[in-house]
């Protein structure tokens, strides 16, 4: 699965809260700004979290932890089958919706759980 189709998935599980769709429509706009403004920096959270998949600063732990460098900070990260998602990053716990270091370990899990299904999963320390 690609980057961009993966970051669609998360958007759509992470706005899917309230009640009403007012409400929900709310929330949607504020994720798809959450994935779609540019930092300082210049690059989305989707292009930051692509710089840490080419940078290879995701280490499988075990289950579905996840440790997300390339910043010189190395999170915890957690991406659960039921699309449920945790990072210790500052960025995460202020917003609540996934930041560069999820979307980097979802993409890791997708890939791994690609290569188990082909027979032939590598894993990597």
């Amino acid at each position: 699965m690609d980057t961009f189709k993966m970051v669609q998935q998360i958007a759509n599980r992470a706005f899917m809260v309230g009640n009403t769709l007012d409400h929900a429509h709310r929330n949607y706009c504020h994720t798809i700004r959450h994935f779609t403004e540019r930092g300082s920096d210049g690059l989305t959270r989707r292009e930051r979290a692509e710089a840490i998949l080419a940078q290879g600063a995701v280490k499988f732990v075990v289950d579905t932890t996840f440790l997300v460098g390339g910043c010189g900070t190395d999170y915890v990260v957690t991406v659960n089958d039921g699309g449920t998602y945790n990072c210790n990053c500052p960025d995460f716990a202020m917003c609540g919706l996934p930041c560069k270091h999820v979307l980097a370990a979802a993409v890791v899990k997708a890939t791994r759980a690609e290569q188990a299904e082909g027979g032939w999963l590598r894993l990597s320390s």
